[in-house]
């Protein structure tokens, strides 16, 4: 973990602050892999919820993962349903691109974690 904002499952805020980070699992893999977004608008419908579970608050109903270079994601929690536009989601992306380029820049090698 590099960085994490805003508000977090309280077992995440408890017991994790100063843990290494883990992977989150196969729709984070998914869009590594893609080197594309994935926007799950409404997130009680899909069965991988639970991947973000341990990360977001109960009542997180969107997410957005889109991914960070070859080996990290960047994961967006929305506390309503389709919270996020077309605009807010090239914007994660090009986020995603800078944070890339940064964290590239100052680890001097292509490891890095998420």
């Amino acid at each position: 973990r590099v960085f994490q904002a805003g508000k977090t499952a309280n077992a995440l805020a408890e017991t994790t602050a100063l843990q290494s980070p883990t992977p989150l699992g196969p729709i984070c893999d998914q869009a590594i892999r893609r080197s594309a977004g994935n926007y799950l608008a409404n997130l009680i419908l899909f069965p991988g919820r639970v991947e973000f579970e341990a990360f977001f608050p109960v009542n997180t109903q969107a997410v957005y993962v889109t991914p960070i270079g070859v080996d990290a994601v960047l994961v967006v929690g929305s506390r309503t349903q389709r919270g996020f536009t077309p605009n807010d989601q090239r914007w994660f992306a090009v986020l995603a691109q800078k944070l890339d380029r940064a964290l590239e820049s100052s680890s001097g090698s292509t490891g890095r974690g998420a």
